[in-house]
């Protein structure tokens, strides 16, 4: 699955850019056998487990900030289950609530933090003019 970028990354010269290119194209391609996987059986927090390498080599705050918080939300599908002792309903619908919440979250804190990032670049910028 990731042979293609390994590949397109050795064609890049600049070796910022190719490590850039390597970490977020291998996390873009991981996601699709995570959804595939999903899709044939539920949801999975282990699934997360093989994000966590590409996420540690970027250099982002705003993907770290929402990993985190994305990967802390999905632990909490092992609750129902604990307290419940089974997967009767209404577990399905409370772990995809969890799923598509903690999913929510995550993407609204990295988009918060991405727009307070480029705020204060913006105010940096405009108090050095």
């Amino acid at each position: 699955m990731l042979l293609p970028v390994w590949i397109g990354s050795a064609l890049i010269k600049d070796s910022k850019k190719q490590w850039d290119f390597l970490v977020y194209a291998s996390l873009l391609l991981m996601i699709v056998p995570v959804v595939l996987a999903s899709i044939r059986t539920n949801f999975q927090p282990w699934y997360v487990l093989f994000f966590f390498p590409f996420v540690a080599f970027s250099k982002k705050l705003e993907i770290m900030i929402g990993f985190s918080l994305f990967s802390f939300a999905i632990l909490l599908q092992y609750i129902p289950f604990l307290y419940t002792g089974n997967w009767n309903p209404p577990i399905p619908f409370i772990l995809s609530l969890v799923l598509w919440v903690g999913l929510g979250m995550a993407v609204l804190a990295a988009v918060s933090t991405l727009t307070v990032k480029q705020l204060v670049a913006k105010r940096k910028h405009s108090t050095v003019q």
